[in-house]
């Protein structure tokens, strides 16, 4: 291969490195696409002994290129993925085979429809040590990060496709005990219990003991009011209940009755009448129960439904991977970066945009 070409390919797949999947570090960030792949291959590699009859070595080779069209398409959680998002990405391998030499092209192509019909050994160890990493990763990420549905998704995941095997079935099922170990008493979180409210007068007092905390105040997302005394408490409700209803939405999160964050969000002035910007946050105590993306995903749902607004969007510090985390968990979709408007300690922080668009949504005007 040319050196041109060569480089030109890997700054192509270089994206894998970019883009992000929807598991997380065990040290609080995103993994990437191209660490998945890596020690989807790592686990290959570990296993061959275990699989004397198996071409450890294509197994490898399917690990390492089997995300590829990711480096086009982004990656989409299998559990949201679609037969049309299938077809984009099989689209996106062909553009990338495409920058190949063709005999290269061609015996890649072959892996990959290999990898596509699951009927020989390496192709069936290849996509159940691709389920299991993801297990792997599920379990060394903060319990924060994960969806609601991912605490009986975990438990399901790839069951079929290890199936074939005694010892990928016992693997899998030391996963599962790790998984159940992780959940622990957070498998018993009522998210029920989580609601919306309008505010009332009465909530002064616990509204400003909520955010009487240095690391509260530290973490409110830009552009919303937020109340440091008691006396601001009773402003802020004041003005919440005065509020135009049509262009204000502002609740009180609670947990089992009492008052633990504020959640907002206001219609755009602006020609964008159709949309809304979201605004929250939570009591230190209730950090990291899921409470923070219960109330966002209900807030939405209720402005979604009591007016014409049809996309709500939010911009926290890049540096807030917790707020970043609580929309994603709430069905917010990351649109980009700007440089940030907002100024802390004299630095001007990026700022991470995320929208949620209503469902039936047309085009916004």
């Amino acid at each position: 291969m040319q050196a041109k070409q060569l480089i030109h390919f890997l700054n192509t797949i270089e994206k894998l490195k970019c883009h992000t999947r929807h598991s997380w570090t065990s040290s609080g960030r995103q993994e990437s696409v191209a660490e998945h792949s890596w020690r989807t291959a790592v686990m290959a590699l570990l296993v061959a002994d275990e699989f004397p009859d198996v071409d450890i070595d294509k197994v490898v080779q399917f690990c390492l290129i089997h995300d590829f069209g990711e480096a086009i398409t982004g990656d989409i959680p299998s559990f949201y993925k679609t037969g049309q998002d299938r077809e984009k990405e099989d689209t996106a391998v062909a553009e990338i085979l495409a920058l190949l030499p063709d005999a290269l092209a061609r015996e890649l192509a072959a892996l990959f429809d290999e990898m596509a019909k699951r009927t020989t050994p390496e192709a069936k160890l290849f996509k159940a040590l691709d389920n299991l990493e993801a297990i792997v990763s599920h379990n060394e990420a903060p319990l924060d990060t994960w969806l609601p549905l991912e605490y009986t998704e975990n438990l399901t995941y790839g069951t079929e496709n290890v199936a074939y095997s005694e010892y990928l079935k016992a693997l899998k099922e030391e996963l599962n005990r790790e998984s159940i170990k992780k959940m622990g008493k957070e498998t018993q979180m009522k998210t029920a219990d989580i609601k919306i409210r309008p505010w009332q007068h009465g909530d002064a007092p616990d509204l400003a003991a909520v955010l009487n905390n240095p690391n509260v105040q530290d973490n409110l997302m830009d552009g919303f009011p937020y109340p440091y005394t008691q006396k601001d408490a009773e402003e802020f409700i004041a003005r919440a209940l005065s509020a135009d209803r049509d262009r204000v939405f502002f609740f009180a999160i609670t947990c089992e009755g009492q008052v633990v964050g504020s959640i907002g969000a206001i219609r755009q002035e602006n020609i964008y009448r159709l949309t809304a910007r979201l605004g929250y946050f939570i009591g230190e105590d209730y950090w990291g129960r899921g409470y923070g993306s219960t109330a966002v995903a209900l807030l939405c749902e209720y402005v979604f439904a009591h007016s014409d607004i049809q996309r709500i969007w939010a911009d926290p510090f890049s540096r807030n991977a917790a707020s970043c985390r609580v929309l994603e968990k709430a069905g917010f979709v990351h649109e980009g970066t700007l440089r940030g408007n907002a100024v802390k300690n004299d630095i001007v922080e990026d700022m991470r945009l995320y929208a949620k668009v209503r469902k039936d949504a047309g085009a916004l005007s």
